[in-house]
């Protein structure tokens, strides 16, 4: 079999096709909402803001491709090690980390800003499928190892950063209900959790010592819950104006949109390069923009869901399905607060929104989910040559499938 570009995507189509509309959208929409800050902060060089997001984008490629050239067996061995060293980068950001919008989310090296918690979601996703698929026979003795890590993890986000934490413990959820944990376990987390979560946020004034953030928290649901126009609400007025020109911009897109750069509200929305950008994306191109970019996500869900029923390993099973769950609620939860659905969060929309890290562990995954894609594809391939091939045909076959990488 010779190696050629048809070769390697073979079976990637779909999701080569929802990653280049999502980085193609991105570059557009960061072009268009962050131009007015490049005039004026950047001396009138408006493509200041897409020539550093196109870099970042080159990088997430990059981690794109790595994580494709890695054997899914590299993730489940060192599953822990990536583990550990995730929640040392999350143990740093807390004691010196920088402050960038009233959290200390990120460290700085070698001049790139760099999110602990965007690694720390993947190797907990690697690390609970690698415990559920080490006991299909007993799911139960999977429970404790991974409430324990989970907890870790959790406790070293939350402080700074609850929206993450709610989307790495869904996840969990519903990865630990697709490996089978029993439901009565899953509902007592569930009831545990959200009675801690209420707790800690109803009473911000004496929780704050231990959570910064939590008035933040109370705050924003608040305002939220009561339309932001309540007189009895402690106003934020830079979220609270971001919300309501976020409104309107999605208010204004309309079903065709405005065109490509057409954007207004964009000259007023301070985040609409990032947490907003869904918004403008609504605003410059309308119900027919949106649709596209919800059908991007769903293409990458619909792939892995197609791979899990190819996989014969639970181990690429769990982690498929998770690191693809994962990347699809964080694009939910950010179009749902761009449409005022929920209360403000600082999720980023995967591989569209501009970033650093979040974009290149974006890429990670979706290059772990490529790998585990062609392992797959190689099994199947192997597995057809041998129903029909002499032995010596199924050891060349053998030679040249392995030889195709991404």
């Amino acid at each position: 079999m010779k190696i050629s570009v048809k070769n390697i995507f073979s079976g990637n189509k779909m999701l080569f096709a929802a990653i280049a509309f999502l980085i193609a959208m991105s570059a557009m929409a960061v072009y268009s909402s962050s131009s007015v800050l490049g005039y004026t902060k950047q001396g009138g060089e408006i493509g200041y803001y897409l020539f550093k997001h196109l870099f970042m984008l080159v990088l997430a490629v990059g981690a794109i491709y790595l994580g494709a050239r890695i054997q899914p067996k590299f993730y489940s061995t060192f599953a822990e090690i990536m583990l550990f060293a995730a929640g040392i980068g999350l143990f740093a950001a807390i004691i010196m980390g920088s402050t960038v919008n009233g959290s200390a989310r990120w460290i700085y090296f070698g001049g790139i800003s760099i999110q602990p918690s965007e690694f720390a979601k993947i190797a907990l996703i690697l690390f609970i499928s690698k415990m559920l698929a080490r006991h299909t026979d007993n799911p139960k003795r999977a429970l404790l190892p991974i409430l324990l890590v989970s907890a870790i993890v959790c406790g070293l986000i939350v402080r700074e950063n609850l929206s993450t934490c709610l989307l790495i413990t869904i996840t969990i959820g519903l990865l630990m209900f697709v490996g089978q944990i029993p439901m009565r376990y899953l509902l007592a987390i569930v009831v545990v959790g959200f009675f801690a979560m209420t707790v800690v946020i109803y009473f911000s004034e004496y929780t704050g010592k231990v959570f910064p953030r939590a008035k933040t928290w109370h705050n924003r649901i608040e305002r939220w819950w009561d339309g932001r126009s309540a007189d009895n609400v402690k106003i934020d007025p830079e979220e609270d104006y971001q919300a309501k020109v976020a409104h309107i911009a999605v208010a204004t897109g309309g079903i065709k949109g405005k065109g490509p750069g057409n954007s207004y509200m964009k000259n007023f929305l301070p985040m609409s390069f990032s947490d907003f950008i869904f918004a403008i994306i609504l605003e410059e191109y309308g119900m027919f923009g949106c649709a596209a970019v919800v059908f991007a996500y769903i293409m990458i869900f619909a792939h892995a869901m197609r791979i899990v029923r190819r996989c014969d390993k639970p181990f690429h099973i769990y982690a498929i399905f998770g690191l693809s769950l994962m990347l699809c609620l964080q694009a939910i939860i950010n179009m749902c607060v761009g449409v005022g659905i929920i209360p403000v969060t600082g999720q980023t929309l995967p591989m569209v929104s501009m970033g650093g890290s979040s974009n290149i562990f974006t890429g990670l995954a979706l290059g772990i989910i490529y790998s585990i894609t062609i392992a797959n594809t190689k099994e199947e391939k192997v597995a057809d040559v041998k129903a029909v091939a002499p032995a010596e045909k199924v050891e060349e076959e053998e030679e040249d499938i392995s030889a195709i990488q991404f």
